[in-house]
């Protein structure tokens, strides 16, 4: 196995551990921050590497297990990418909620006791 394929395995088995690790709810804020760093690189080296494999101006002789293994984890990552970014819109949504309802609660119990 070449250099660059390790790398890539090493990055995207990486961030499957941290996707499940976030979905189970044992991360933390930092969980969030190292998925898109290691989403960032992985698009990149995705693009590079889709770029420069199938350009139009090479010739394709064979269709490799790499290749293979690199489309099969660009769509699993594009999946999970994709309830990623869902869920954490969805969390912030609530937690805006919840911290728009708190603010309003203490508004009002500041007022009662003002009247008092």
């Amino acid at each position: 196995m070449k250099g660059h394929e390790q790398f890539y395995f090493i990055i995207v088995y990486l961030l499957y551990f941290l996707y499940v690790i976030f979905f189970l709810g044992l991360g933390d804020v930092r969980t969030r921050k190292y998925i898109s760093i290691l989403n960032v690189i992985v698009r990149l080296y995705v693009c590079g590497f889709l770029i420069i494999r199938f350009n139009p101006l090479r010739s394709l002789k064979l269709f490799s297990i790499f290749d293979r293994n690199i489309v099969f984890h660009s769509g699993l990552l594009l999946l999970a990418t994709i309830g990623f970014e869902n869920f954490e819109n969805q969390v912030d949504s609530e937690i805006i909620k919840v911290k728009k309802d708190l603010e309003e609660k203490n508004d009002l119990e500041e007022k009662n006791e003002m009247i008092k």
